[in-house]
């Protein structure tokens, strides 16, 4: 299996899709039309560099650029261009999910060989954060999916998430006592909780900006 696309569809496609989004996936074009085989071969091996240079932190922390920018490209596509800017992009986002997928598949194996004598120990917030994916994400888009939020609704999610949340968590002690107000989120008081949770969820291990959250999260576009 290959990306097969006519040369020179391909050509005006990129021309106009540039006008869409003016930084596409580097070398996607001699990248385009490899195997599939050959194309997660080379993801692979940019993966494991990226784990030698920094550890696991540093592969997360790419892996989170990936998903910004796969957004970007994606709310490109509901604007109105041309058919070969849009079929473009979608194929850009392919190469995006893939590249994703594939730290996704070698993410345990990565933790495990950190765990085992790697510079990178699980100490960074990255690190640490990568062990409650499967809760904080599935979370955060609750969290995030209203149009128009209102503070009663972002604590329904958290309640019904994790009961009891609301007598554990002390919302009196924020300088912003709300999670959302006149419409629109209020991002500390919700990292804060976020992290509230995880240290609960996860005994001994602490986070200590809520910035970490909002951060990565910041595809969301909340």
């Amino acid at each position: 299996m290959a990306f097969k696309i006519n040369p020179e569809d391909f050509k005006k496609a990129e021309e106009n899709a540039k006008k869409a989004f003016p930084k596409p996936f580097p070398e996607i074009r001699e990248r385009m039309n490899l195997p599939t085989d050959k194309v997660v071969e080379i993801m692979q091996s940019h993966i494991e560099r990226l784990f030698k240079n920094g550890g696991l932190s540093n592969v997360l922390e790419y892996r989170n650029e990936l998903v910004t920018e796969r957004e970007q490209v994606r709310a490109r596509l509901d604007k109105d261009f041309s058919f070969d800017s849009k079929l473009y992009l979608e194929i850009v986002i392919d190469y995006y999910d893939m590249f994703i997928a594939q730290i996704n598949a070698v993410k345990a194996t990565l933790v495990r060989r950190g765990g085992e004598g790697n510079k990178h120990d699980g100490s960074s917030n990255a690190d640490k954060l990568s062990i409650a994916e499967e809760w904080m994400t599935p979370l955060m888009d609750k969290i995030t999916a209203f149009d128009v939020p209102r503070h009663e609704d972002v604590l329904n999610v958290f309640i019904q998430e994790y009961p009891g949340f609301d007598i554990r968590f002390d919302l009196n002690s924020l300088k912003t006592p709300y999670f959302a107000k006149g419409g629109r989120y209020i991002k500390k008081s919700i990292a804060l909780a976020i992290i509230f949770i995880f240290e609960k969820k996860h005994p001994g291990k602490k986070v200590e900006e809520y910035t970490t959250i909002t951060k990565r999260y910041d595809y969301l576009s909340w």
